[in-house]
């Protein structure tokens, strides 16, 4: 029988969520977003960043006069981006807040399951807490760059080569540059069904691939909803281009040889993962935080 404290608990909860430490921000959607519900919070985020700026530049004028001295652009740099960050991350907050004061965010009070994802729609905006995790393809994509940066401390550098042979390949299949997309799955129940896809940019990762898995908050609109007797294919041999059933036949062909070759790399993947059957929700992110 547990004790009844007589003592006030030591812990207190926070009765709202004030400091968010963004890992995912499409900035895009966000500034579309809060354009649409309030033009004049956009309008003073971006004015304060200008204030910001003419202040940097009043303050350098004097340095100029004096000479430009090494590395003086490179900090410049390093202050724009430092802008930018907190003019994106200030947006994302003014949106969350403010629709989060309209009620027009679906709230998931705990896991995302079957009954929930009957209750979702294409376009919804809704609210989520779980574990983010990197899908097996991406995890493979990780530990083969890891290993071809880290090959030459292990006098390994005769098989980074042959890797590096099949670089451009593998990232045709999978994608590469800002454009692309990573992939990454949530976790709200165990086990997760339906299963939850988060496809993100490339662009909009505000930290390291590597350090997005974690337990978050996913503020997205519901993509799709794919049913039971459909699928997704989570890696393309062909980019920019329609799904084709050539290209769904060579991929299932694929997938039984990179499921052993991930299974040699300690990489838990199925074909499944390959060729992701239904029921499944994608979800596409306006922002994940901790």
């Amino acid at each position: 029988m547990t004790p009844i404290r007589s003592e006030p608990m030591p812990y207190k909860p926070a009765k709202q969520e004030v400091l968010r430490s963004f890992v995912v921000l499409d900035s895009e959607m966000v500034f579309s977003g809060l354009s649409a519900l309030d033009g004049g919070a956009v309008d003073e985020i971006l004015t304060r960043t200008t204030d910001d700026n003419t202040r940097h530049v009043g303050g350098q004028a004097g340095g100029r006069a004096a000479g430009v001295r090494a590395g003086k652009n490179r900090g410049r740099k390093v202050e724009e981006e430092l802008r930018r960050r907190r003019t994106e991350h200030s947006a994302a907050a003014a949106l969350i807040d403010r629709l989060t004061e309209l009620e027009a965010i679906g709230e998931v009070d705990g896991a995302l399951d079957e009954e929930v994802a009957e209750a979702l729609t294409p376009g919804d905006t809704i609210r989520v807490r779980g574990e983010v995790l990197m899908h097996p393809l991406h995890q493979a994509d990780v530990m083969l760059r890891s290993f071809m940066h880290a090959a030459p401390a292990f006098e390994q550098q005769g098989v980074a080569r042959e890797l590096r042979q099949i670089l451009p390949m593998w990232e045709a299949m999978i994608g590469a540059g800002k454009s692309a997309q990573v992939l990454f799955d949530l976790s709200t129940d165990v086990p997760q069904t339906p299963r939850v896809v988060i496809p993100v940019r490339r662009s909009a990762l505000q930290v390291d691939v590597a350090d997005v898995p974690g337990f978050c908050t996913v503020l997205a609109k519901v993509d799709r909803i794919i049913g039971a007797e459909d699928h997704v294919l989570a890696m393309r041999l062909l980019q920019n281009a329609p799904v084709t059933e050539m290209e769904r036949t060579a991929i299932e062909q694929a997938a039984i040889e990179l499921v052993d070759a991930f299974g040699e790399m300690s990489i838990p993947c199925t074909e499944y993962d390959v060729v992701m059957a239904g029921p499944l929700v994608m979800l596409r992110p306006l922002c994940i935080w901790r």
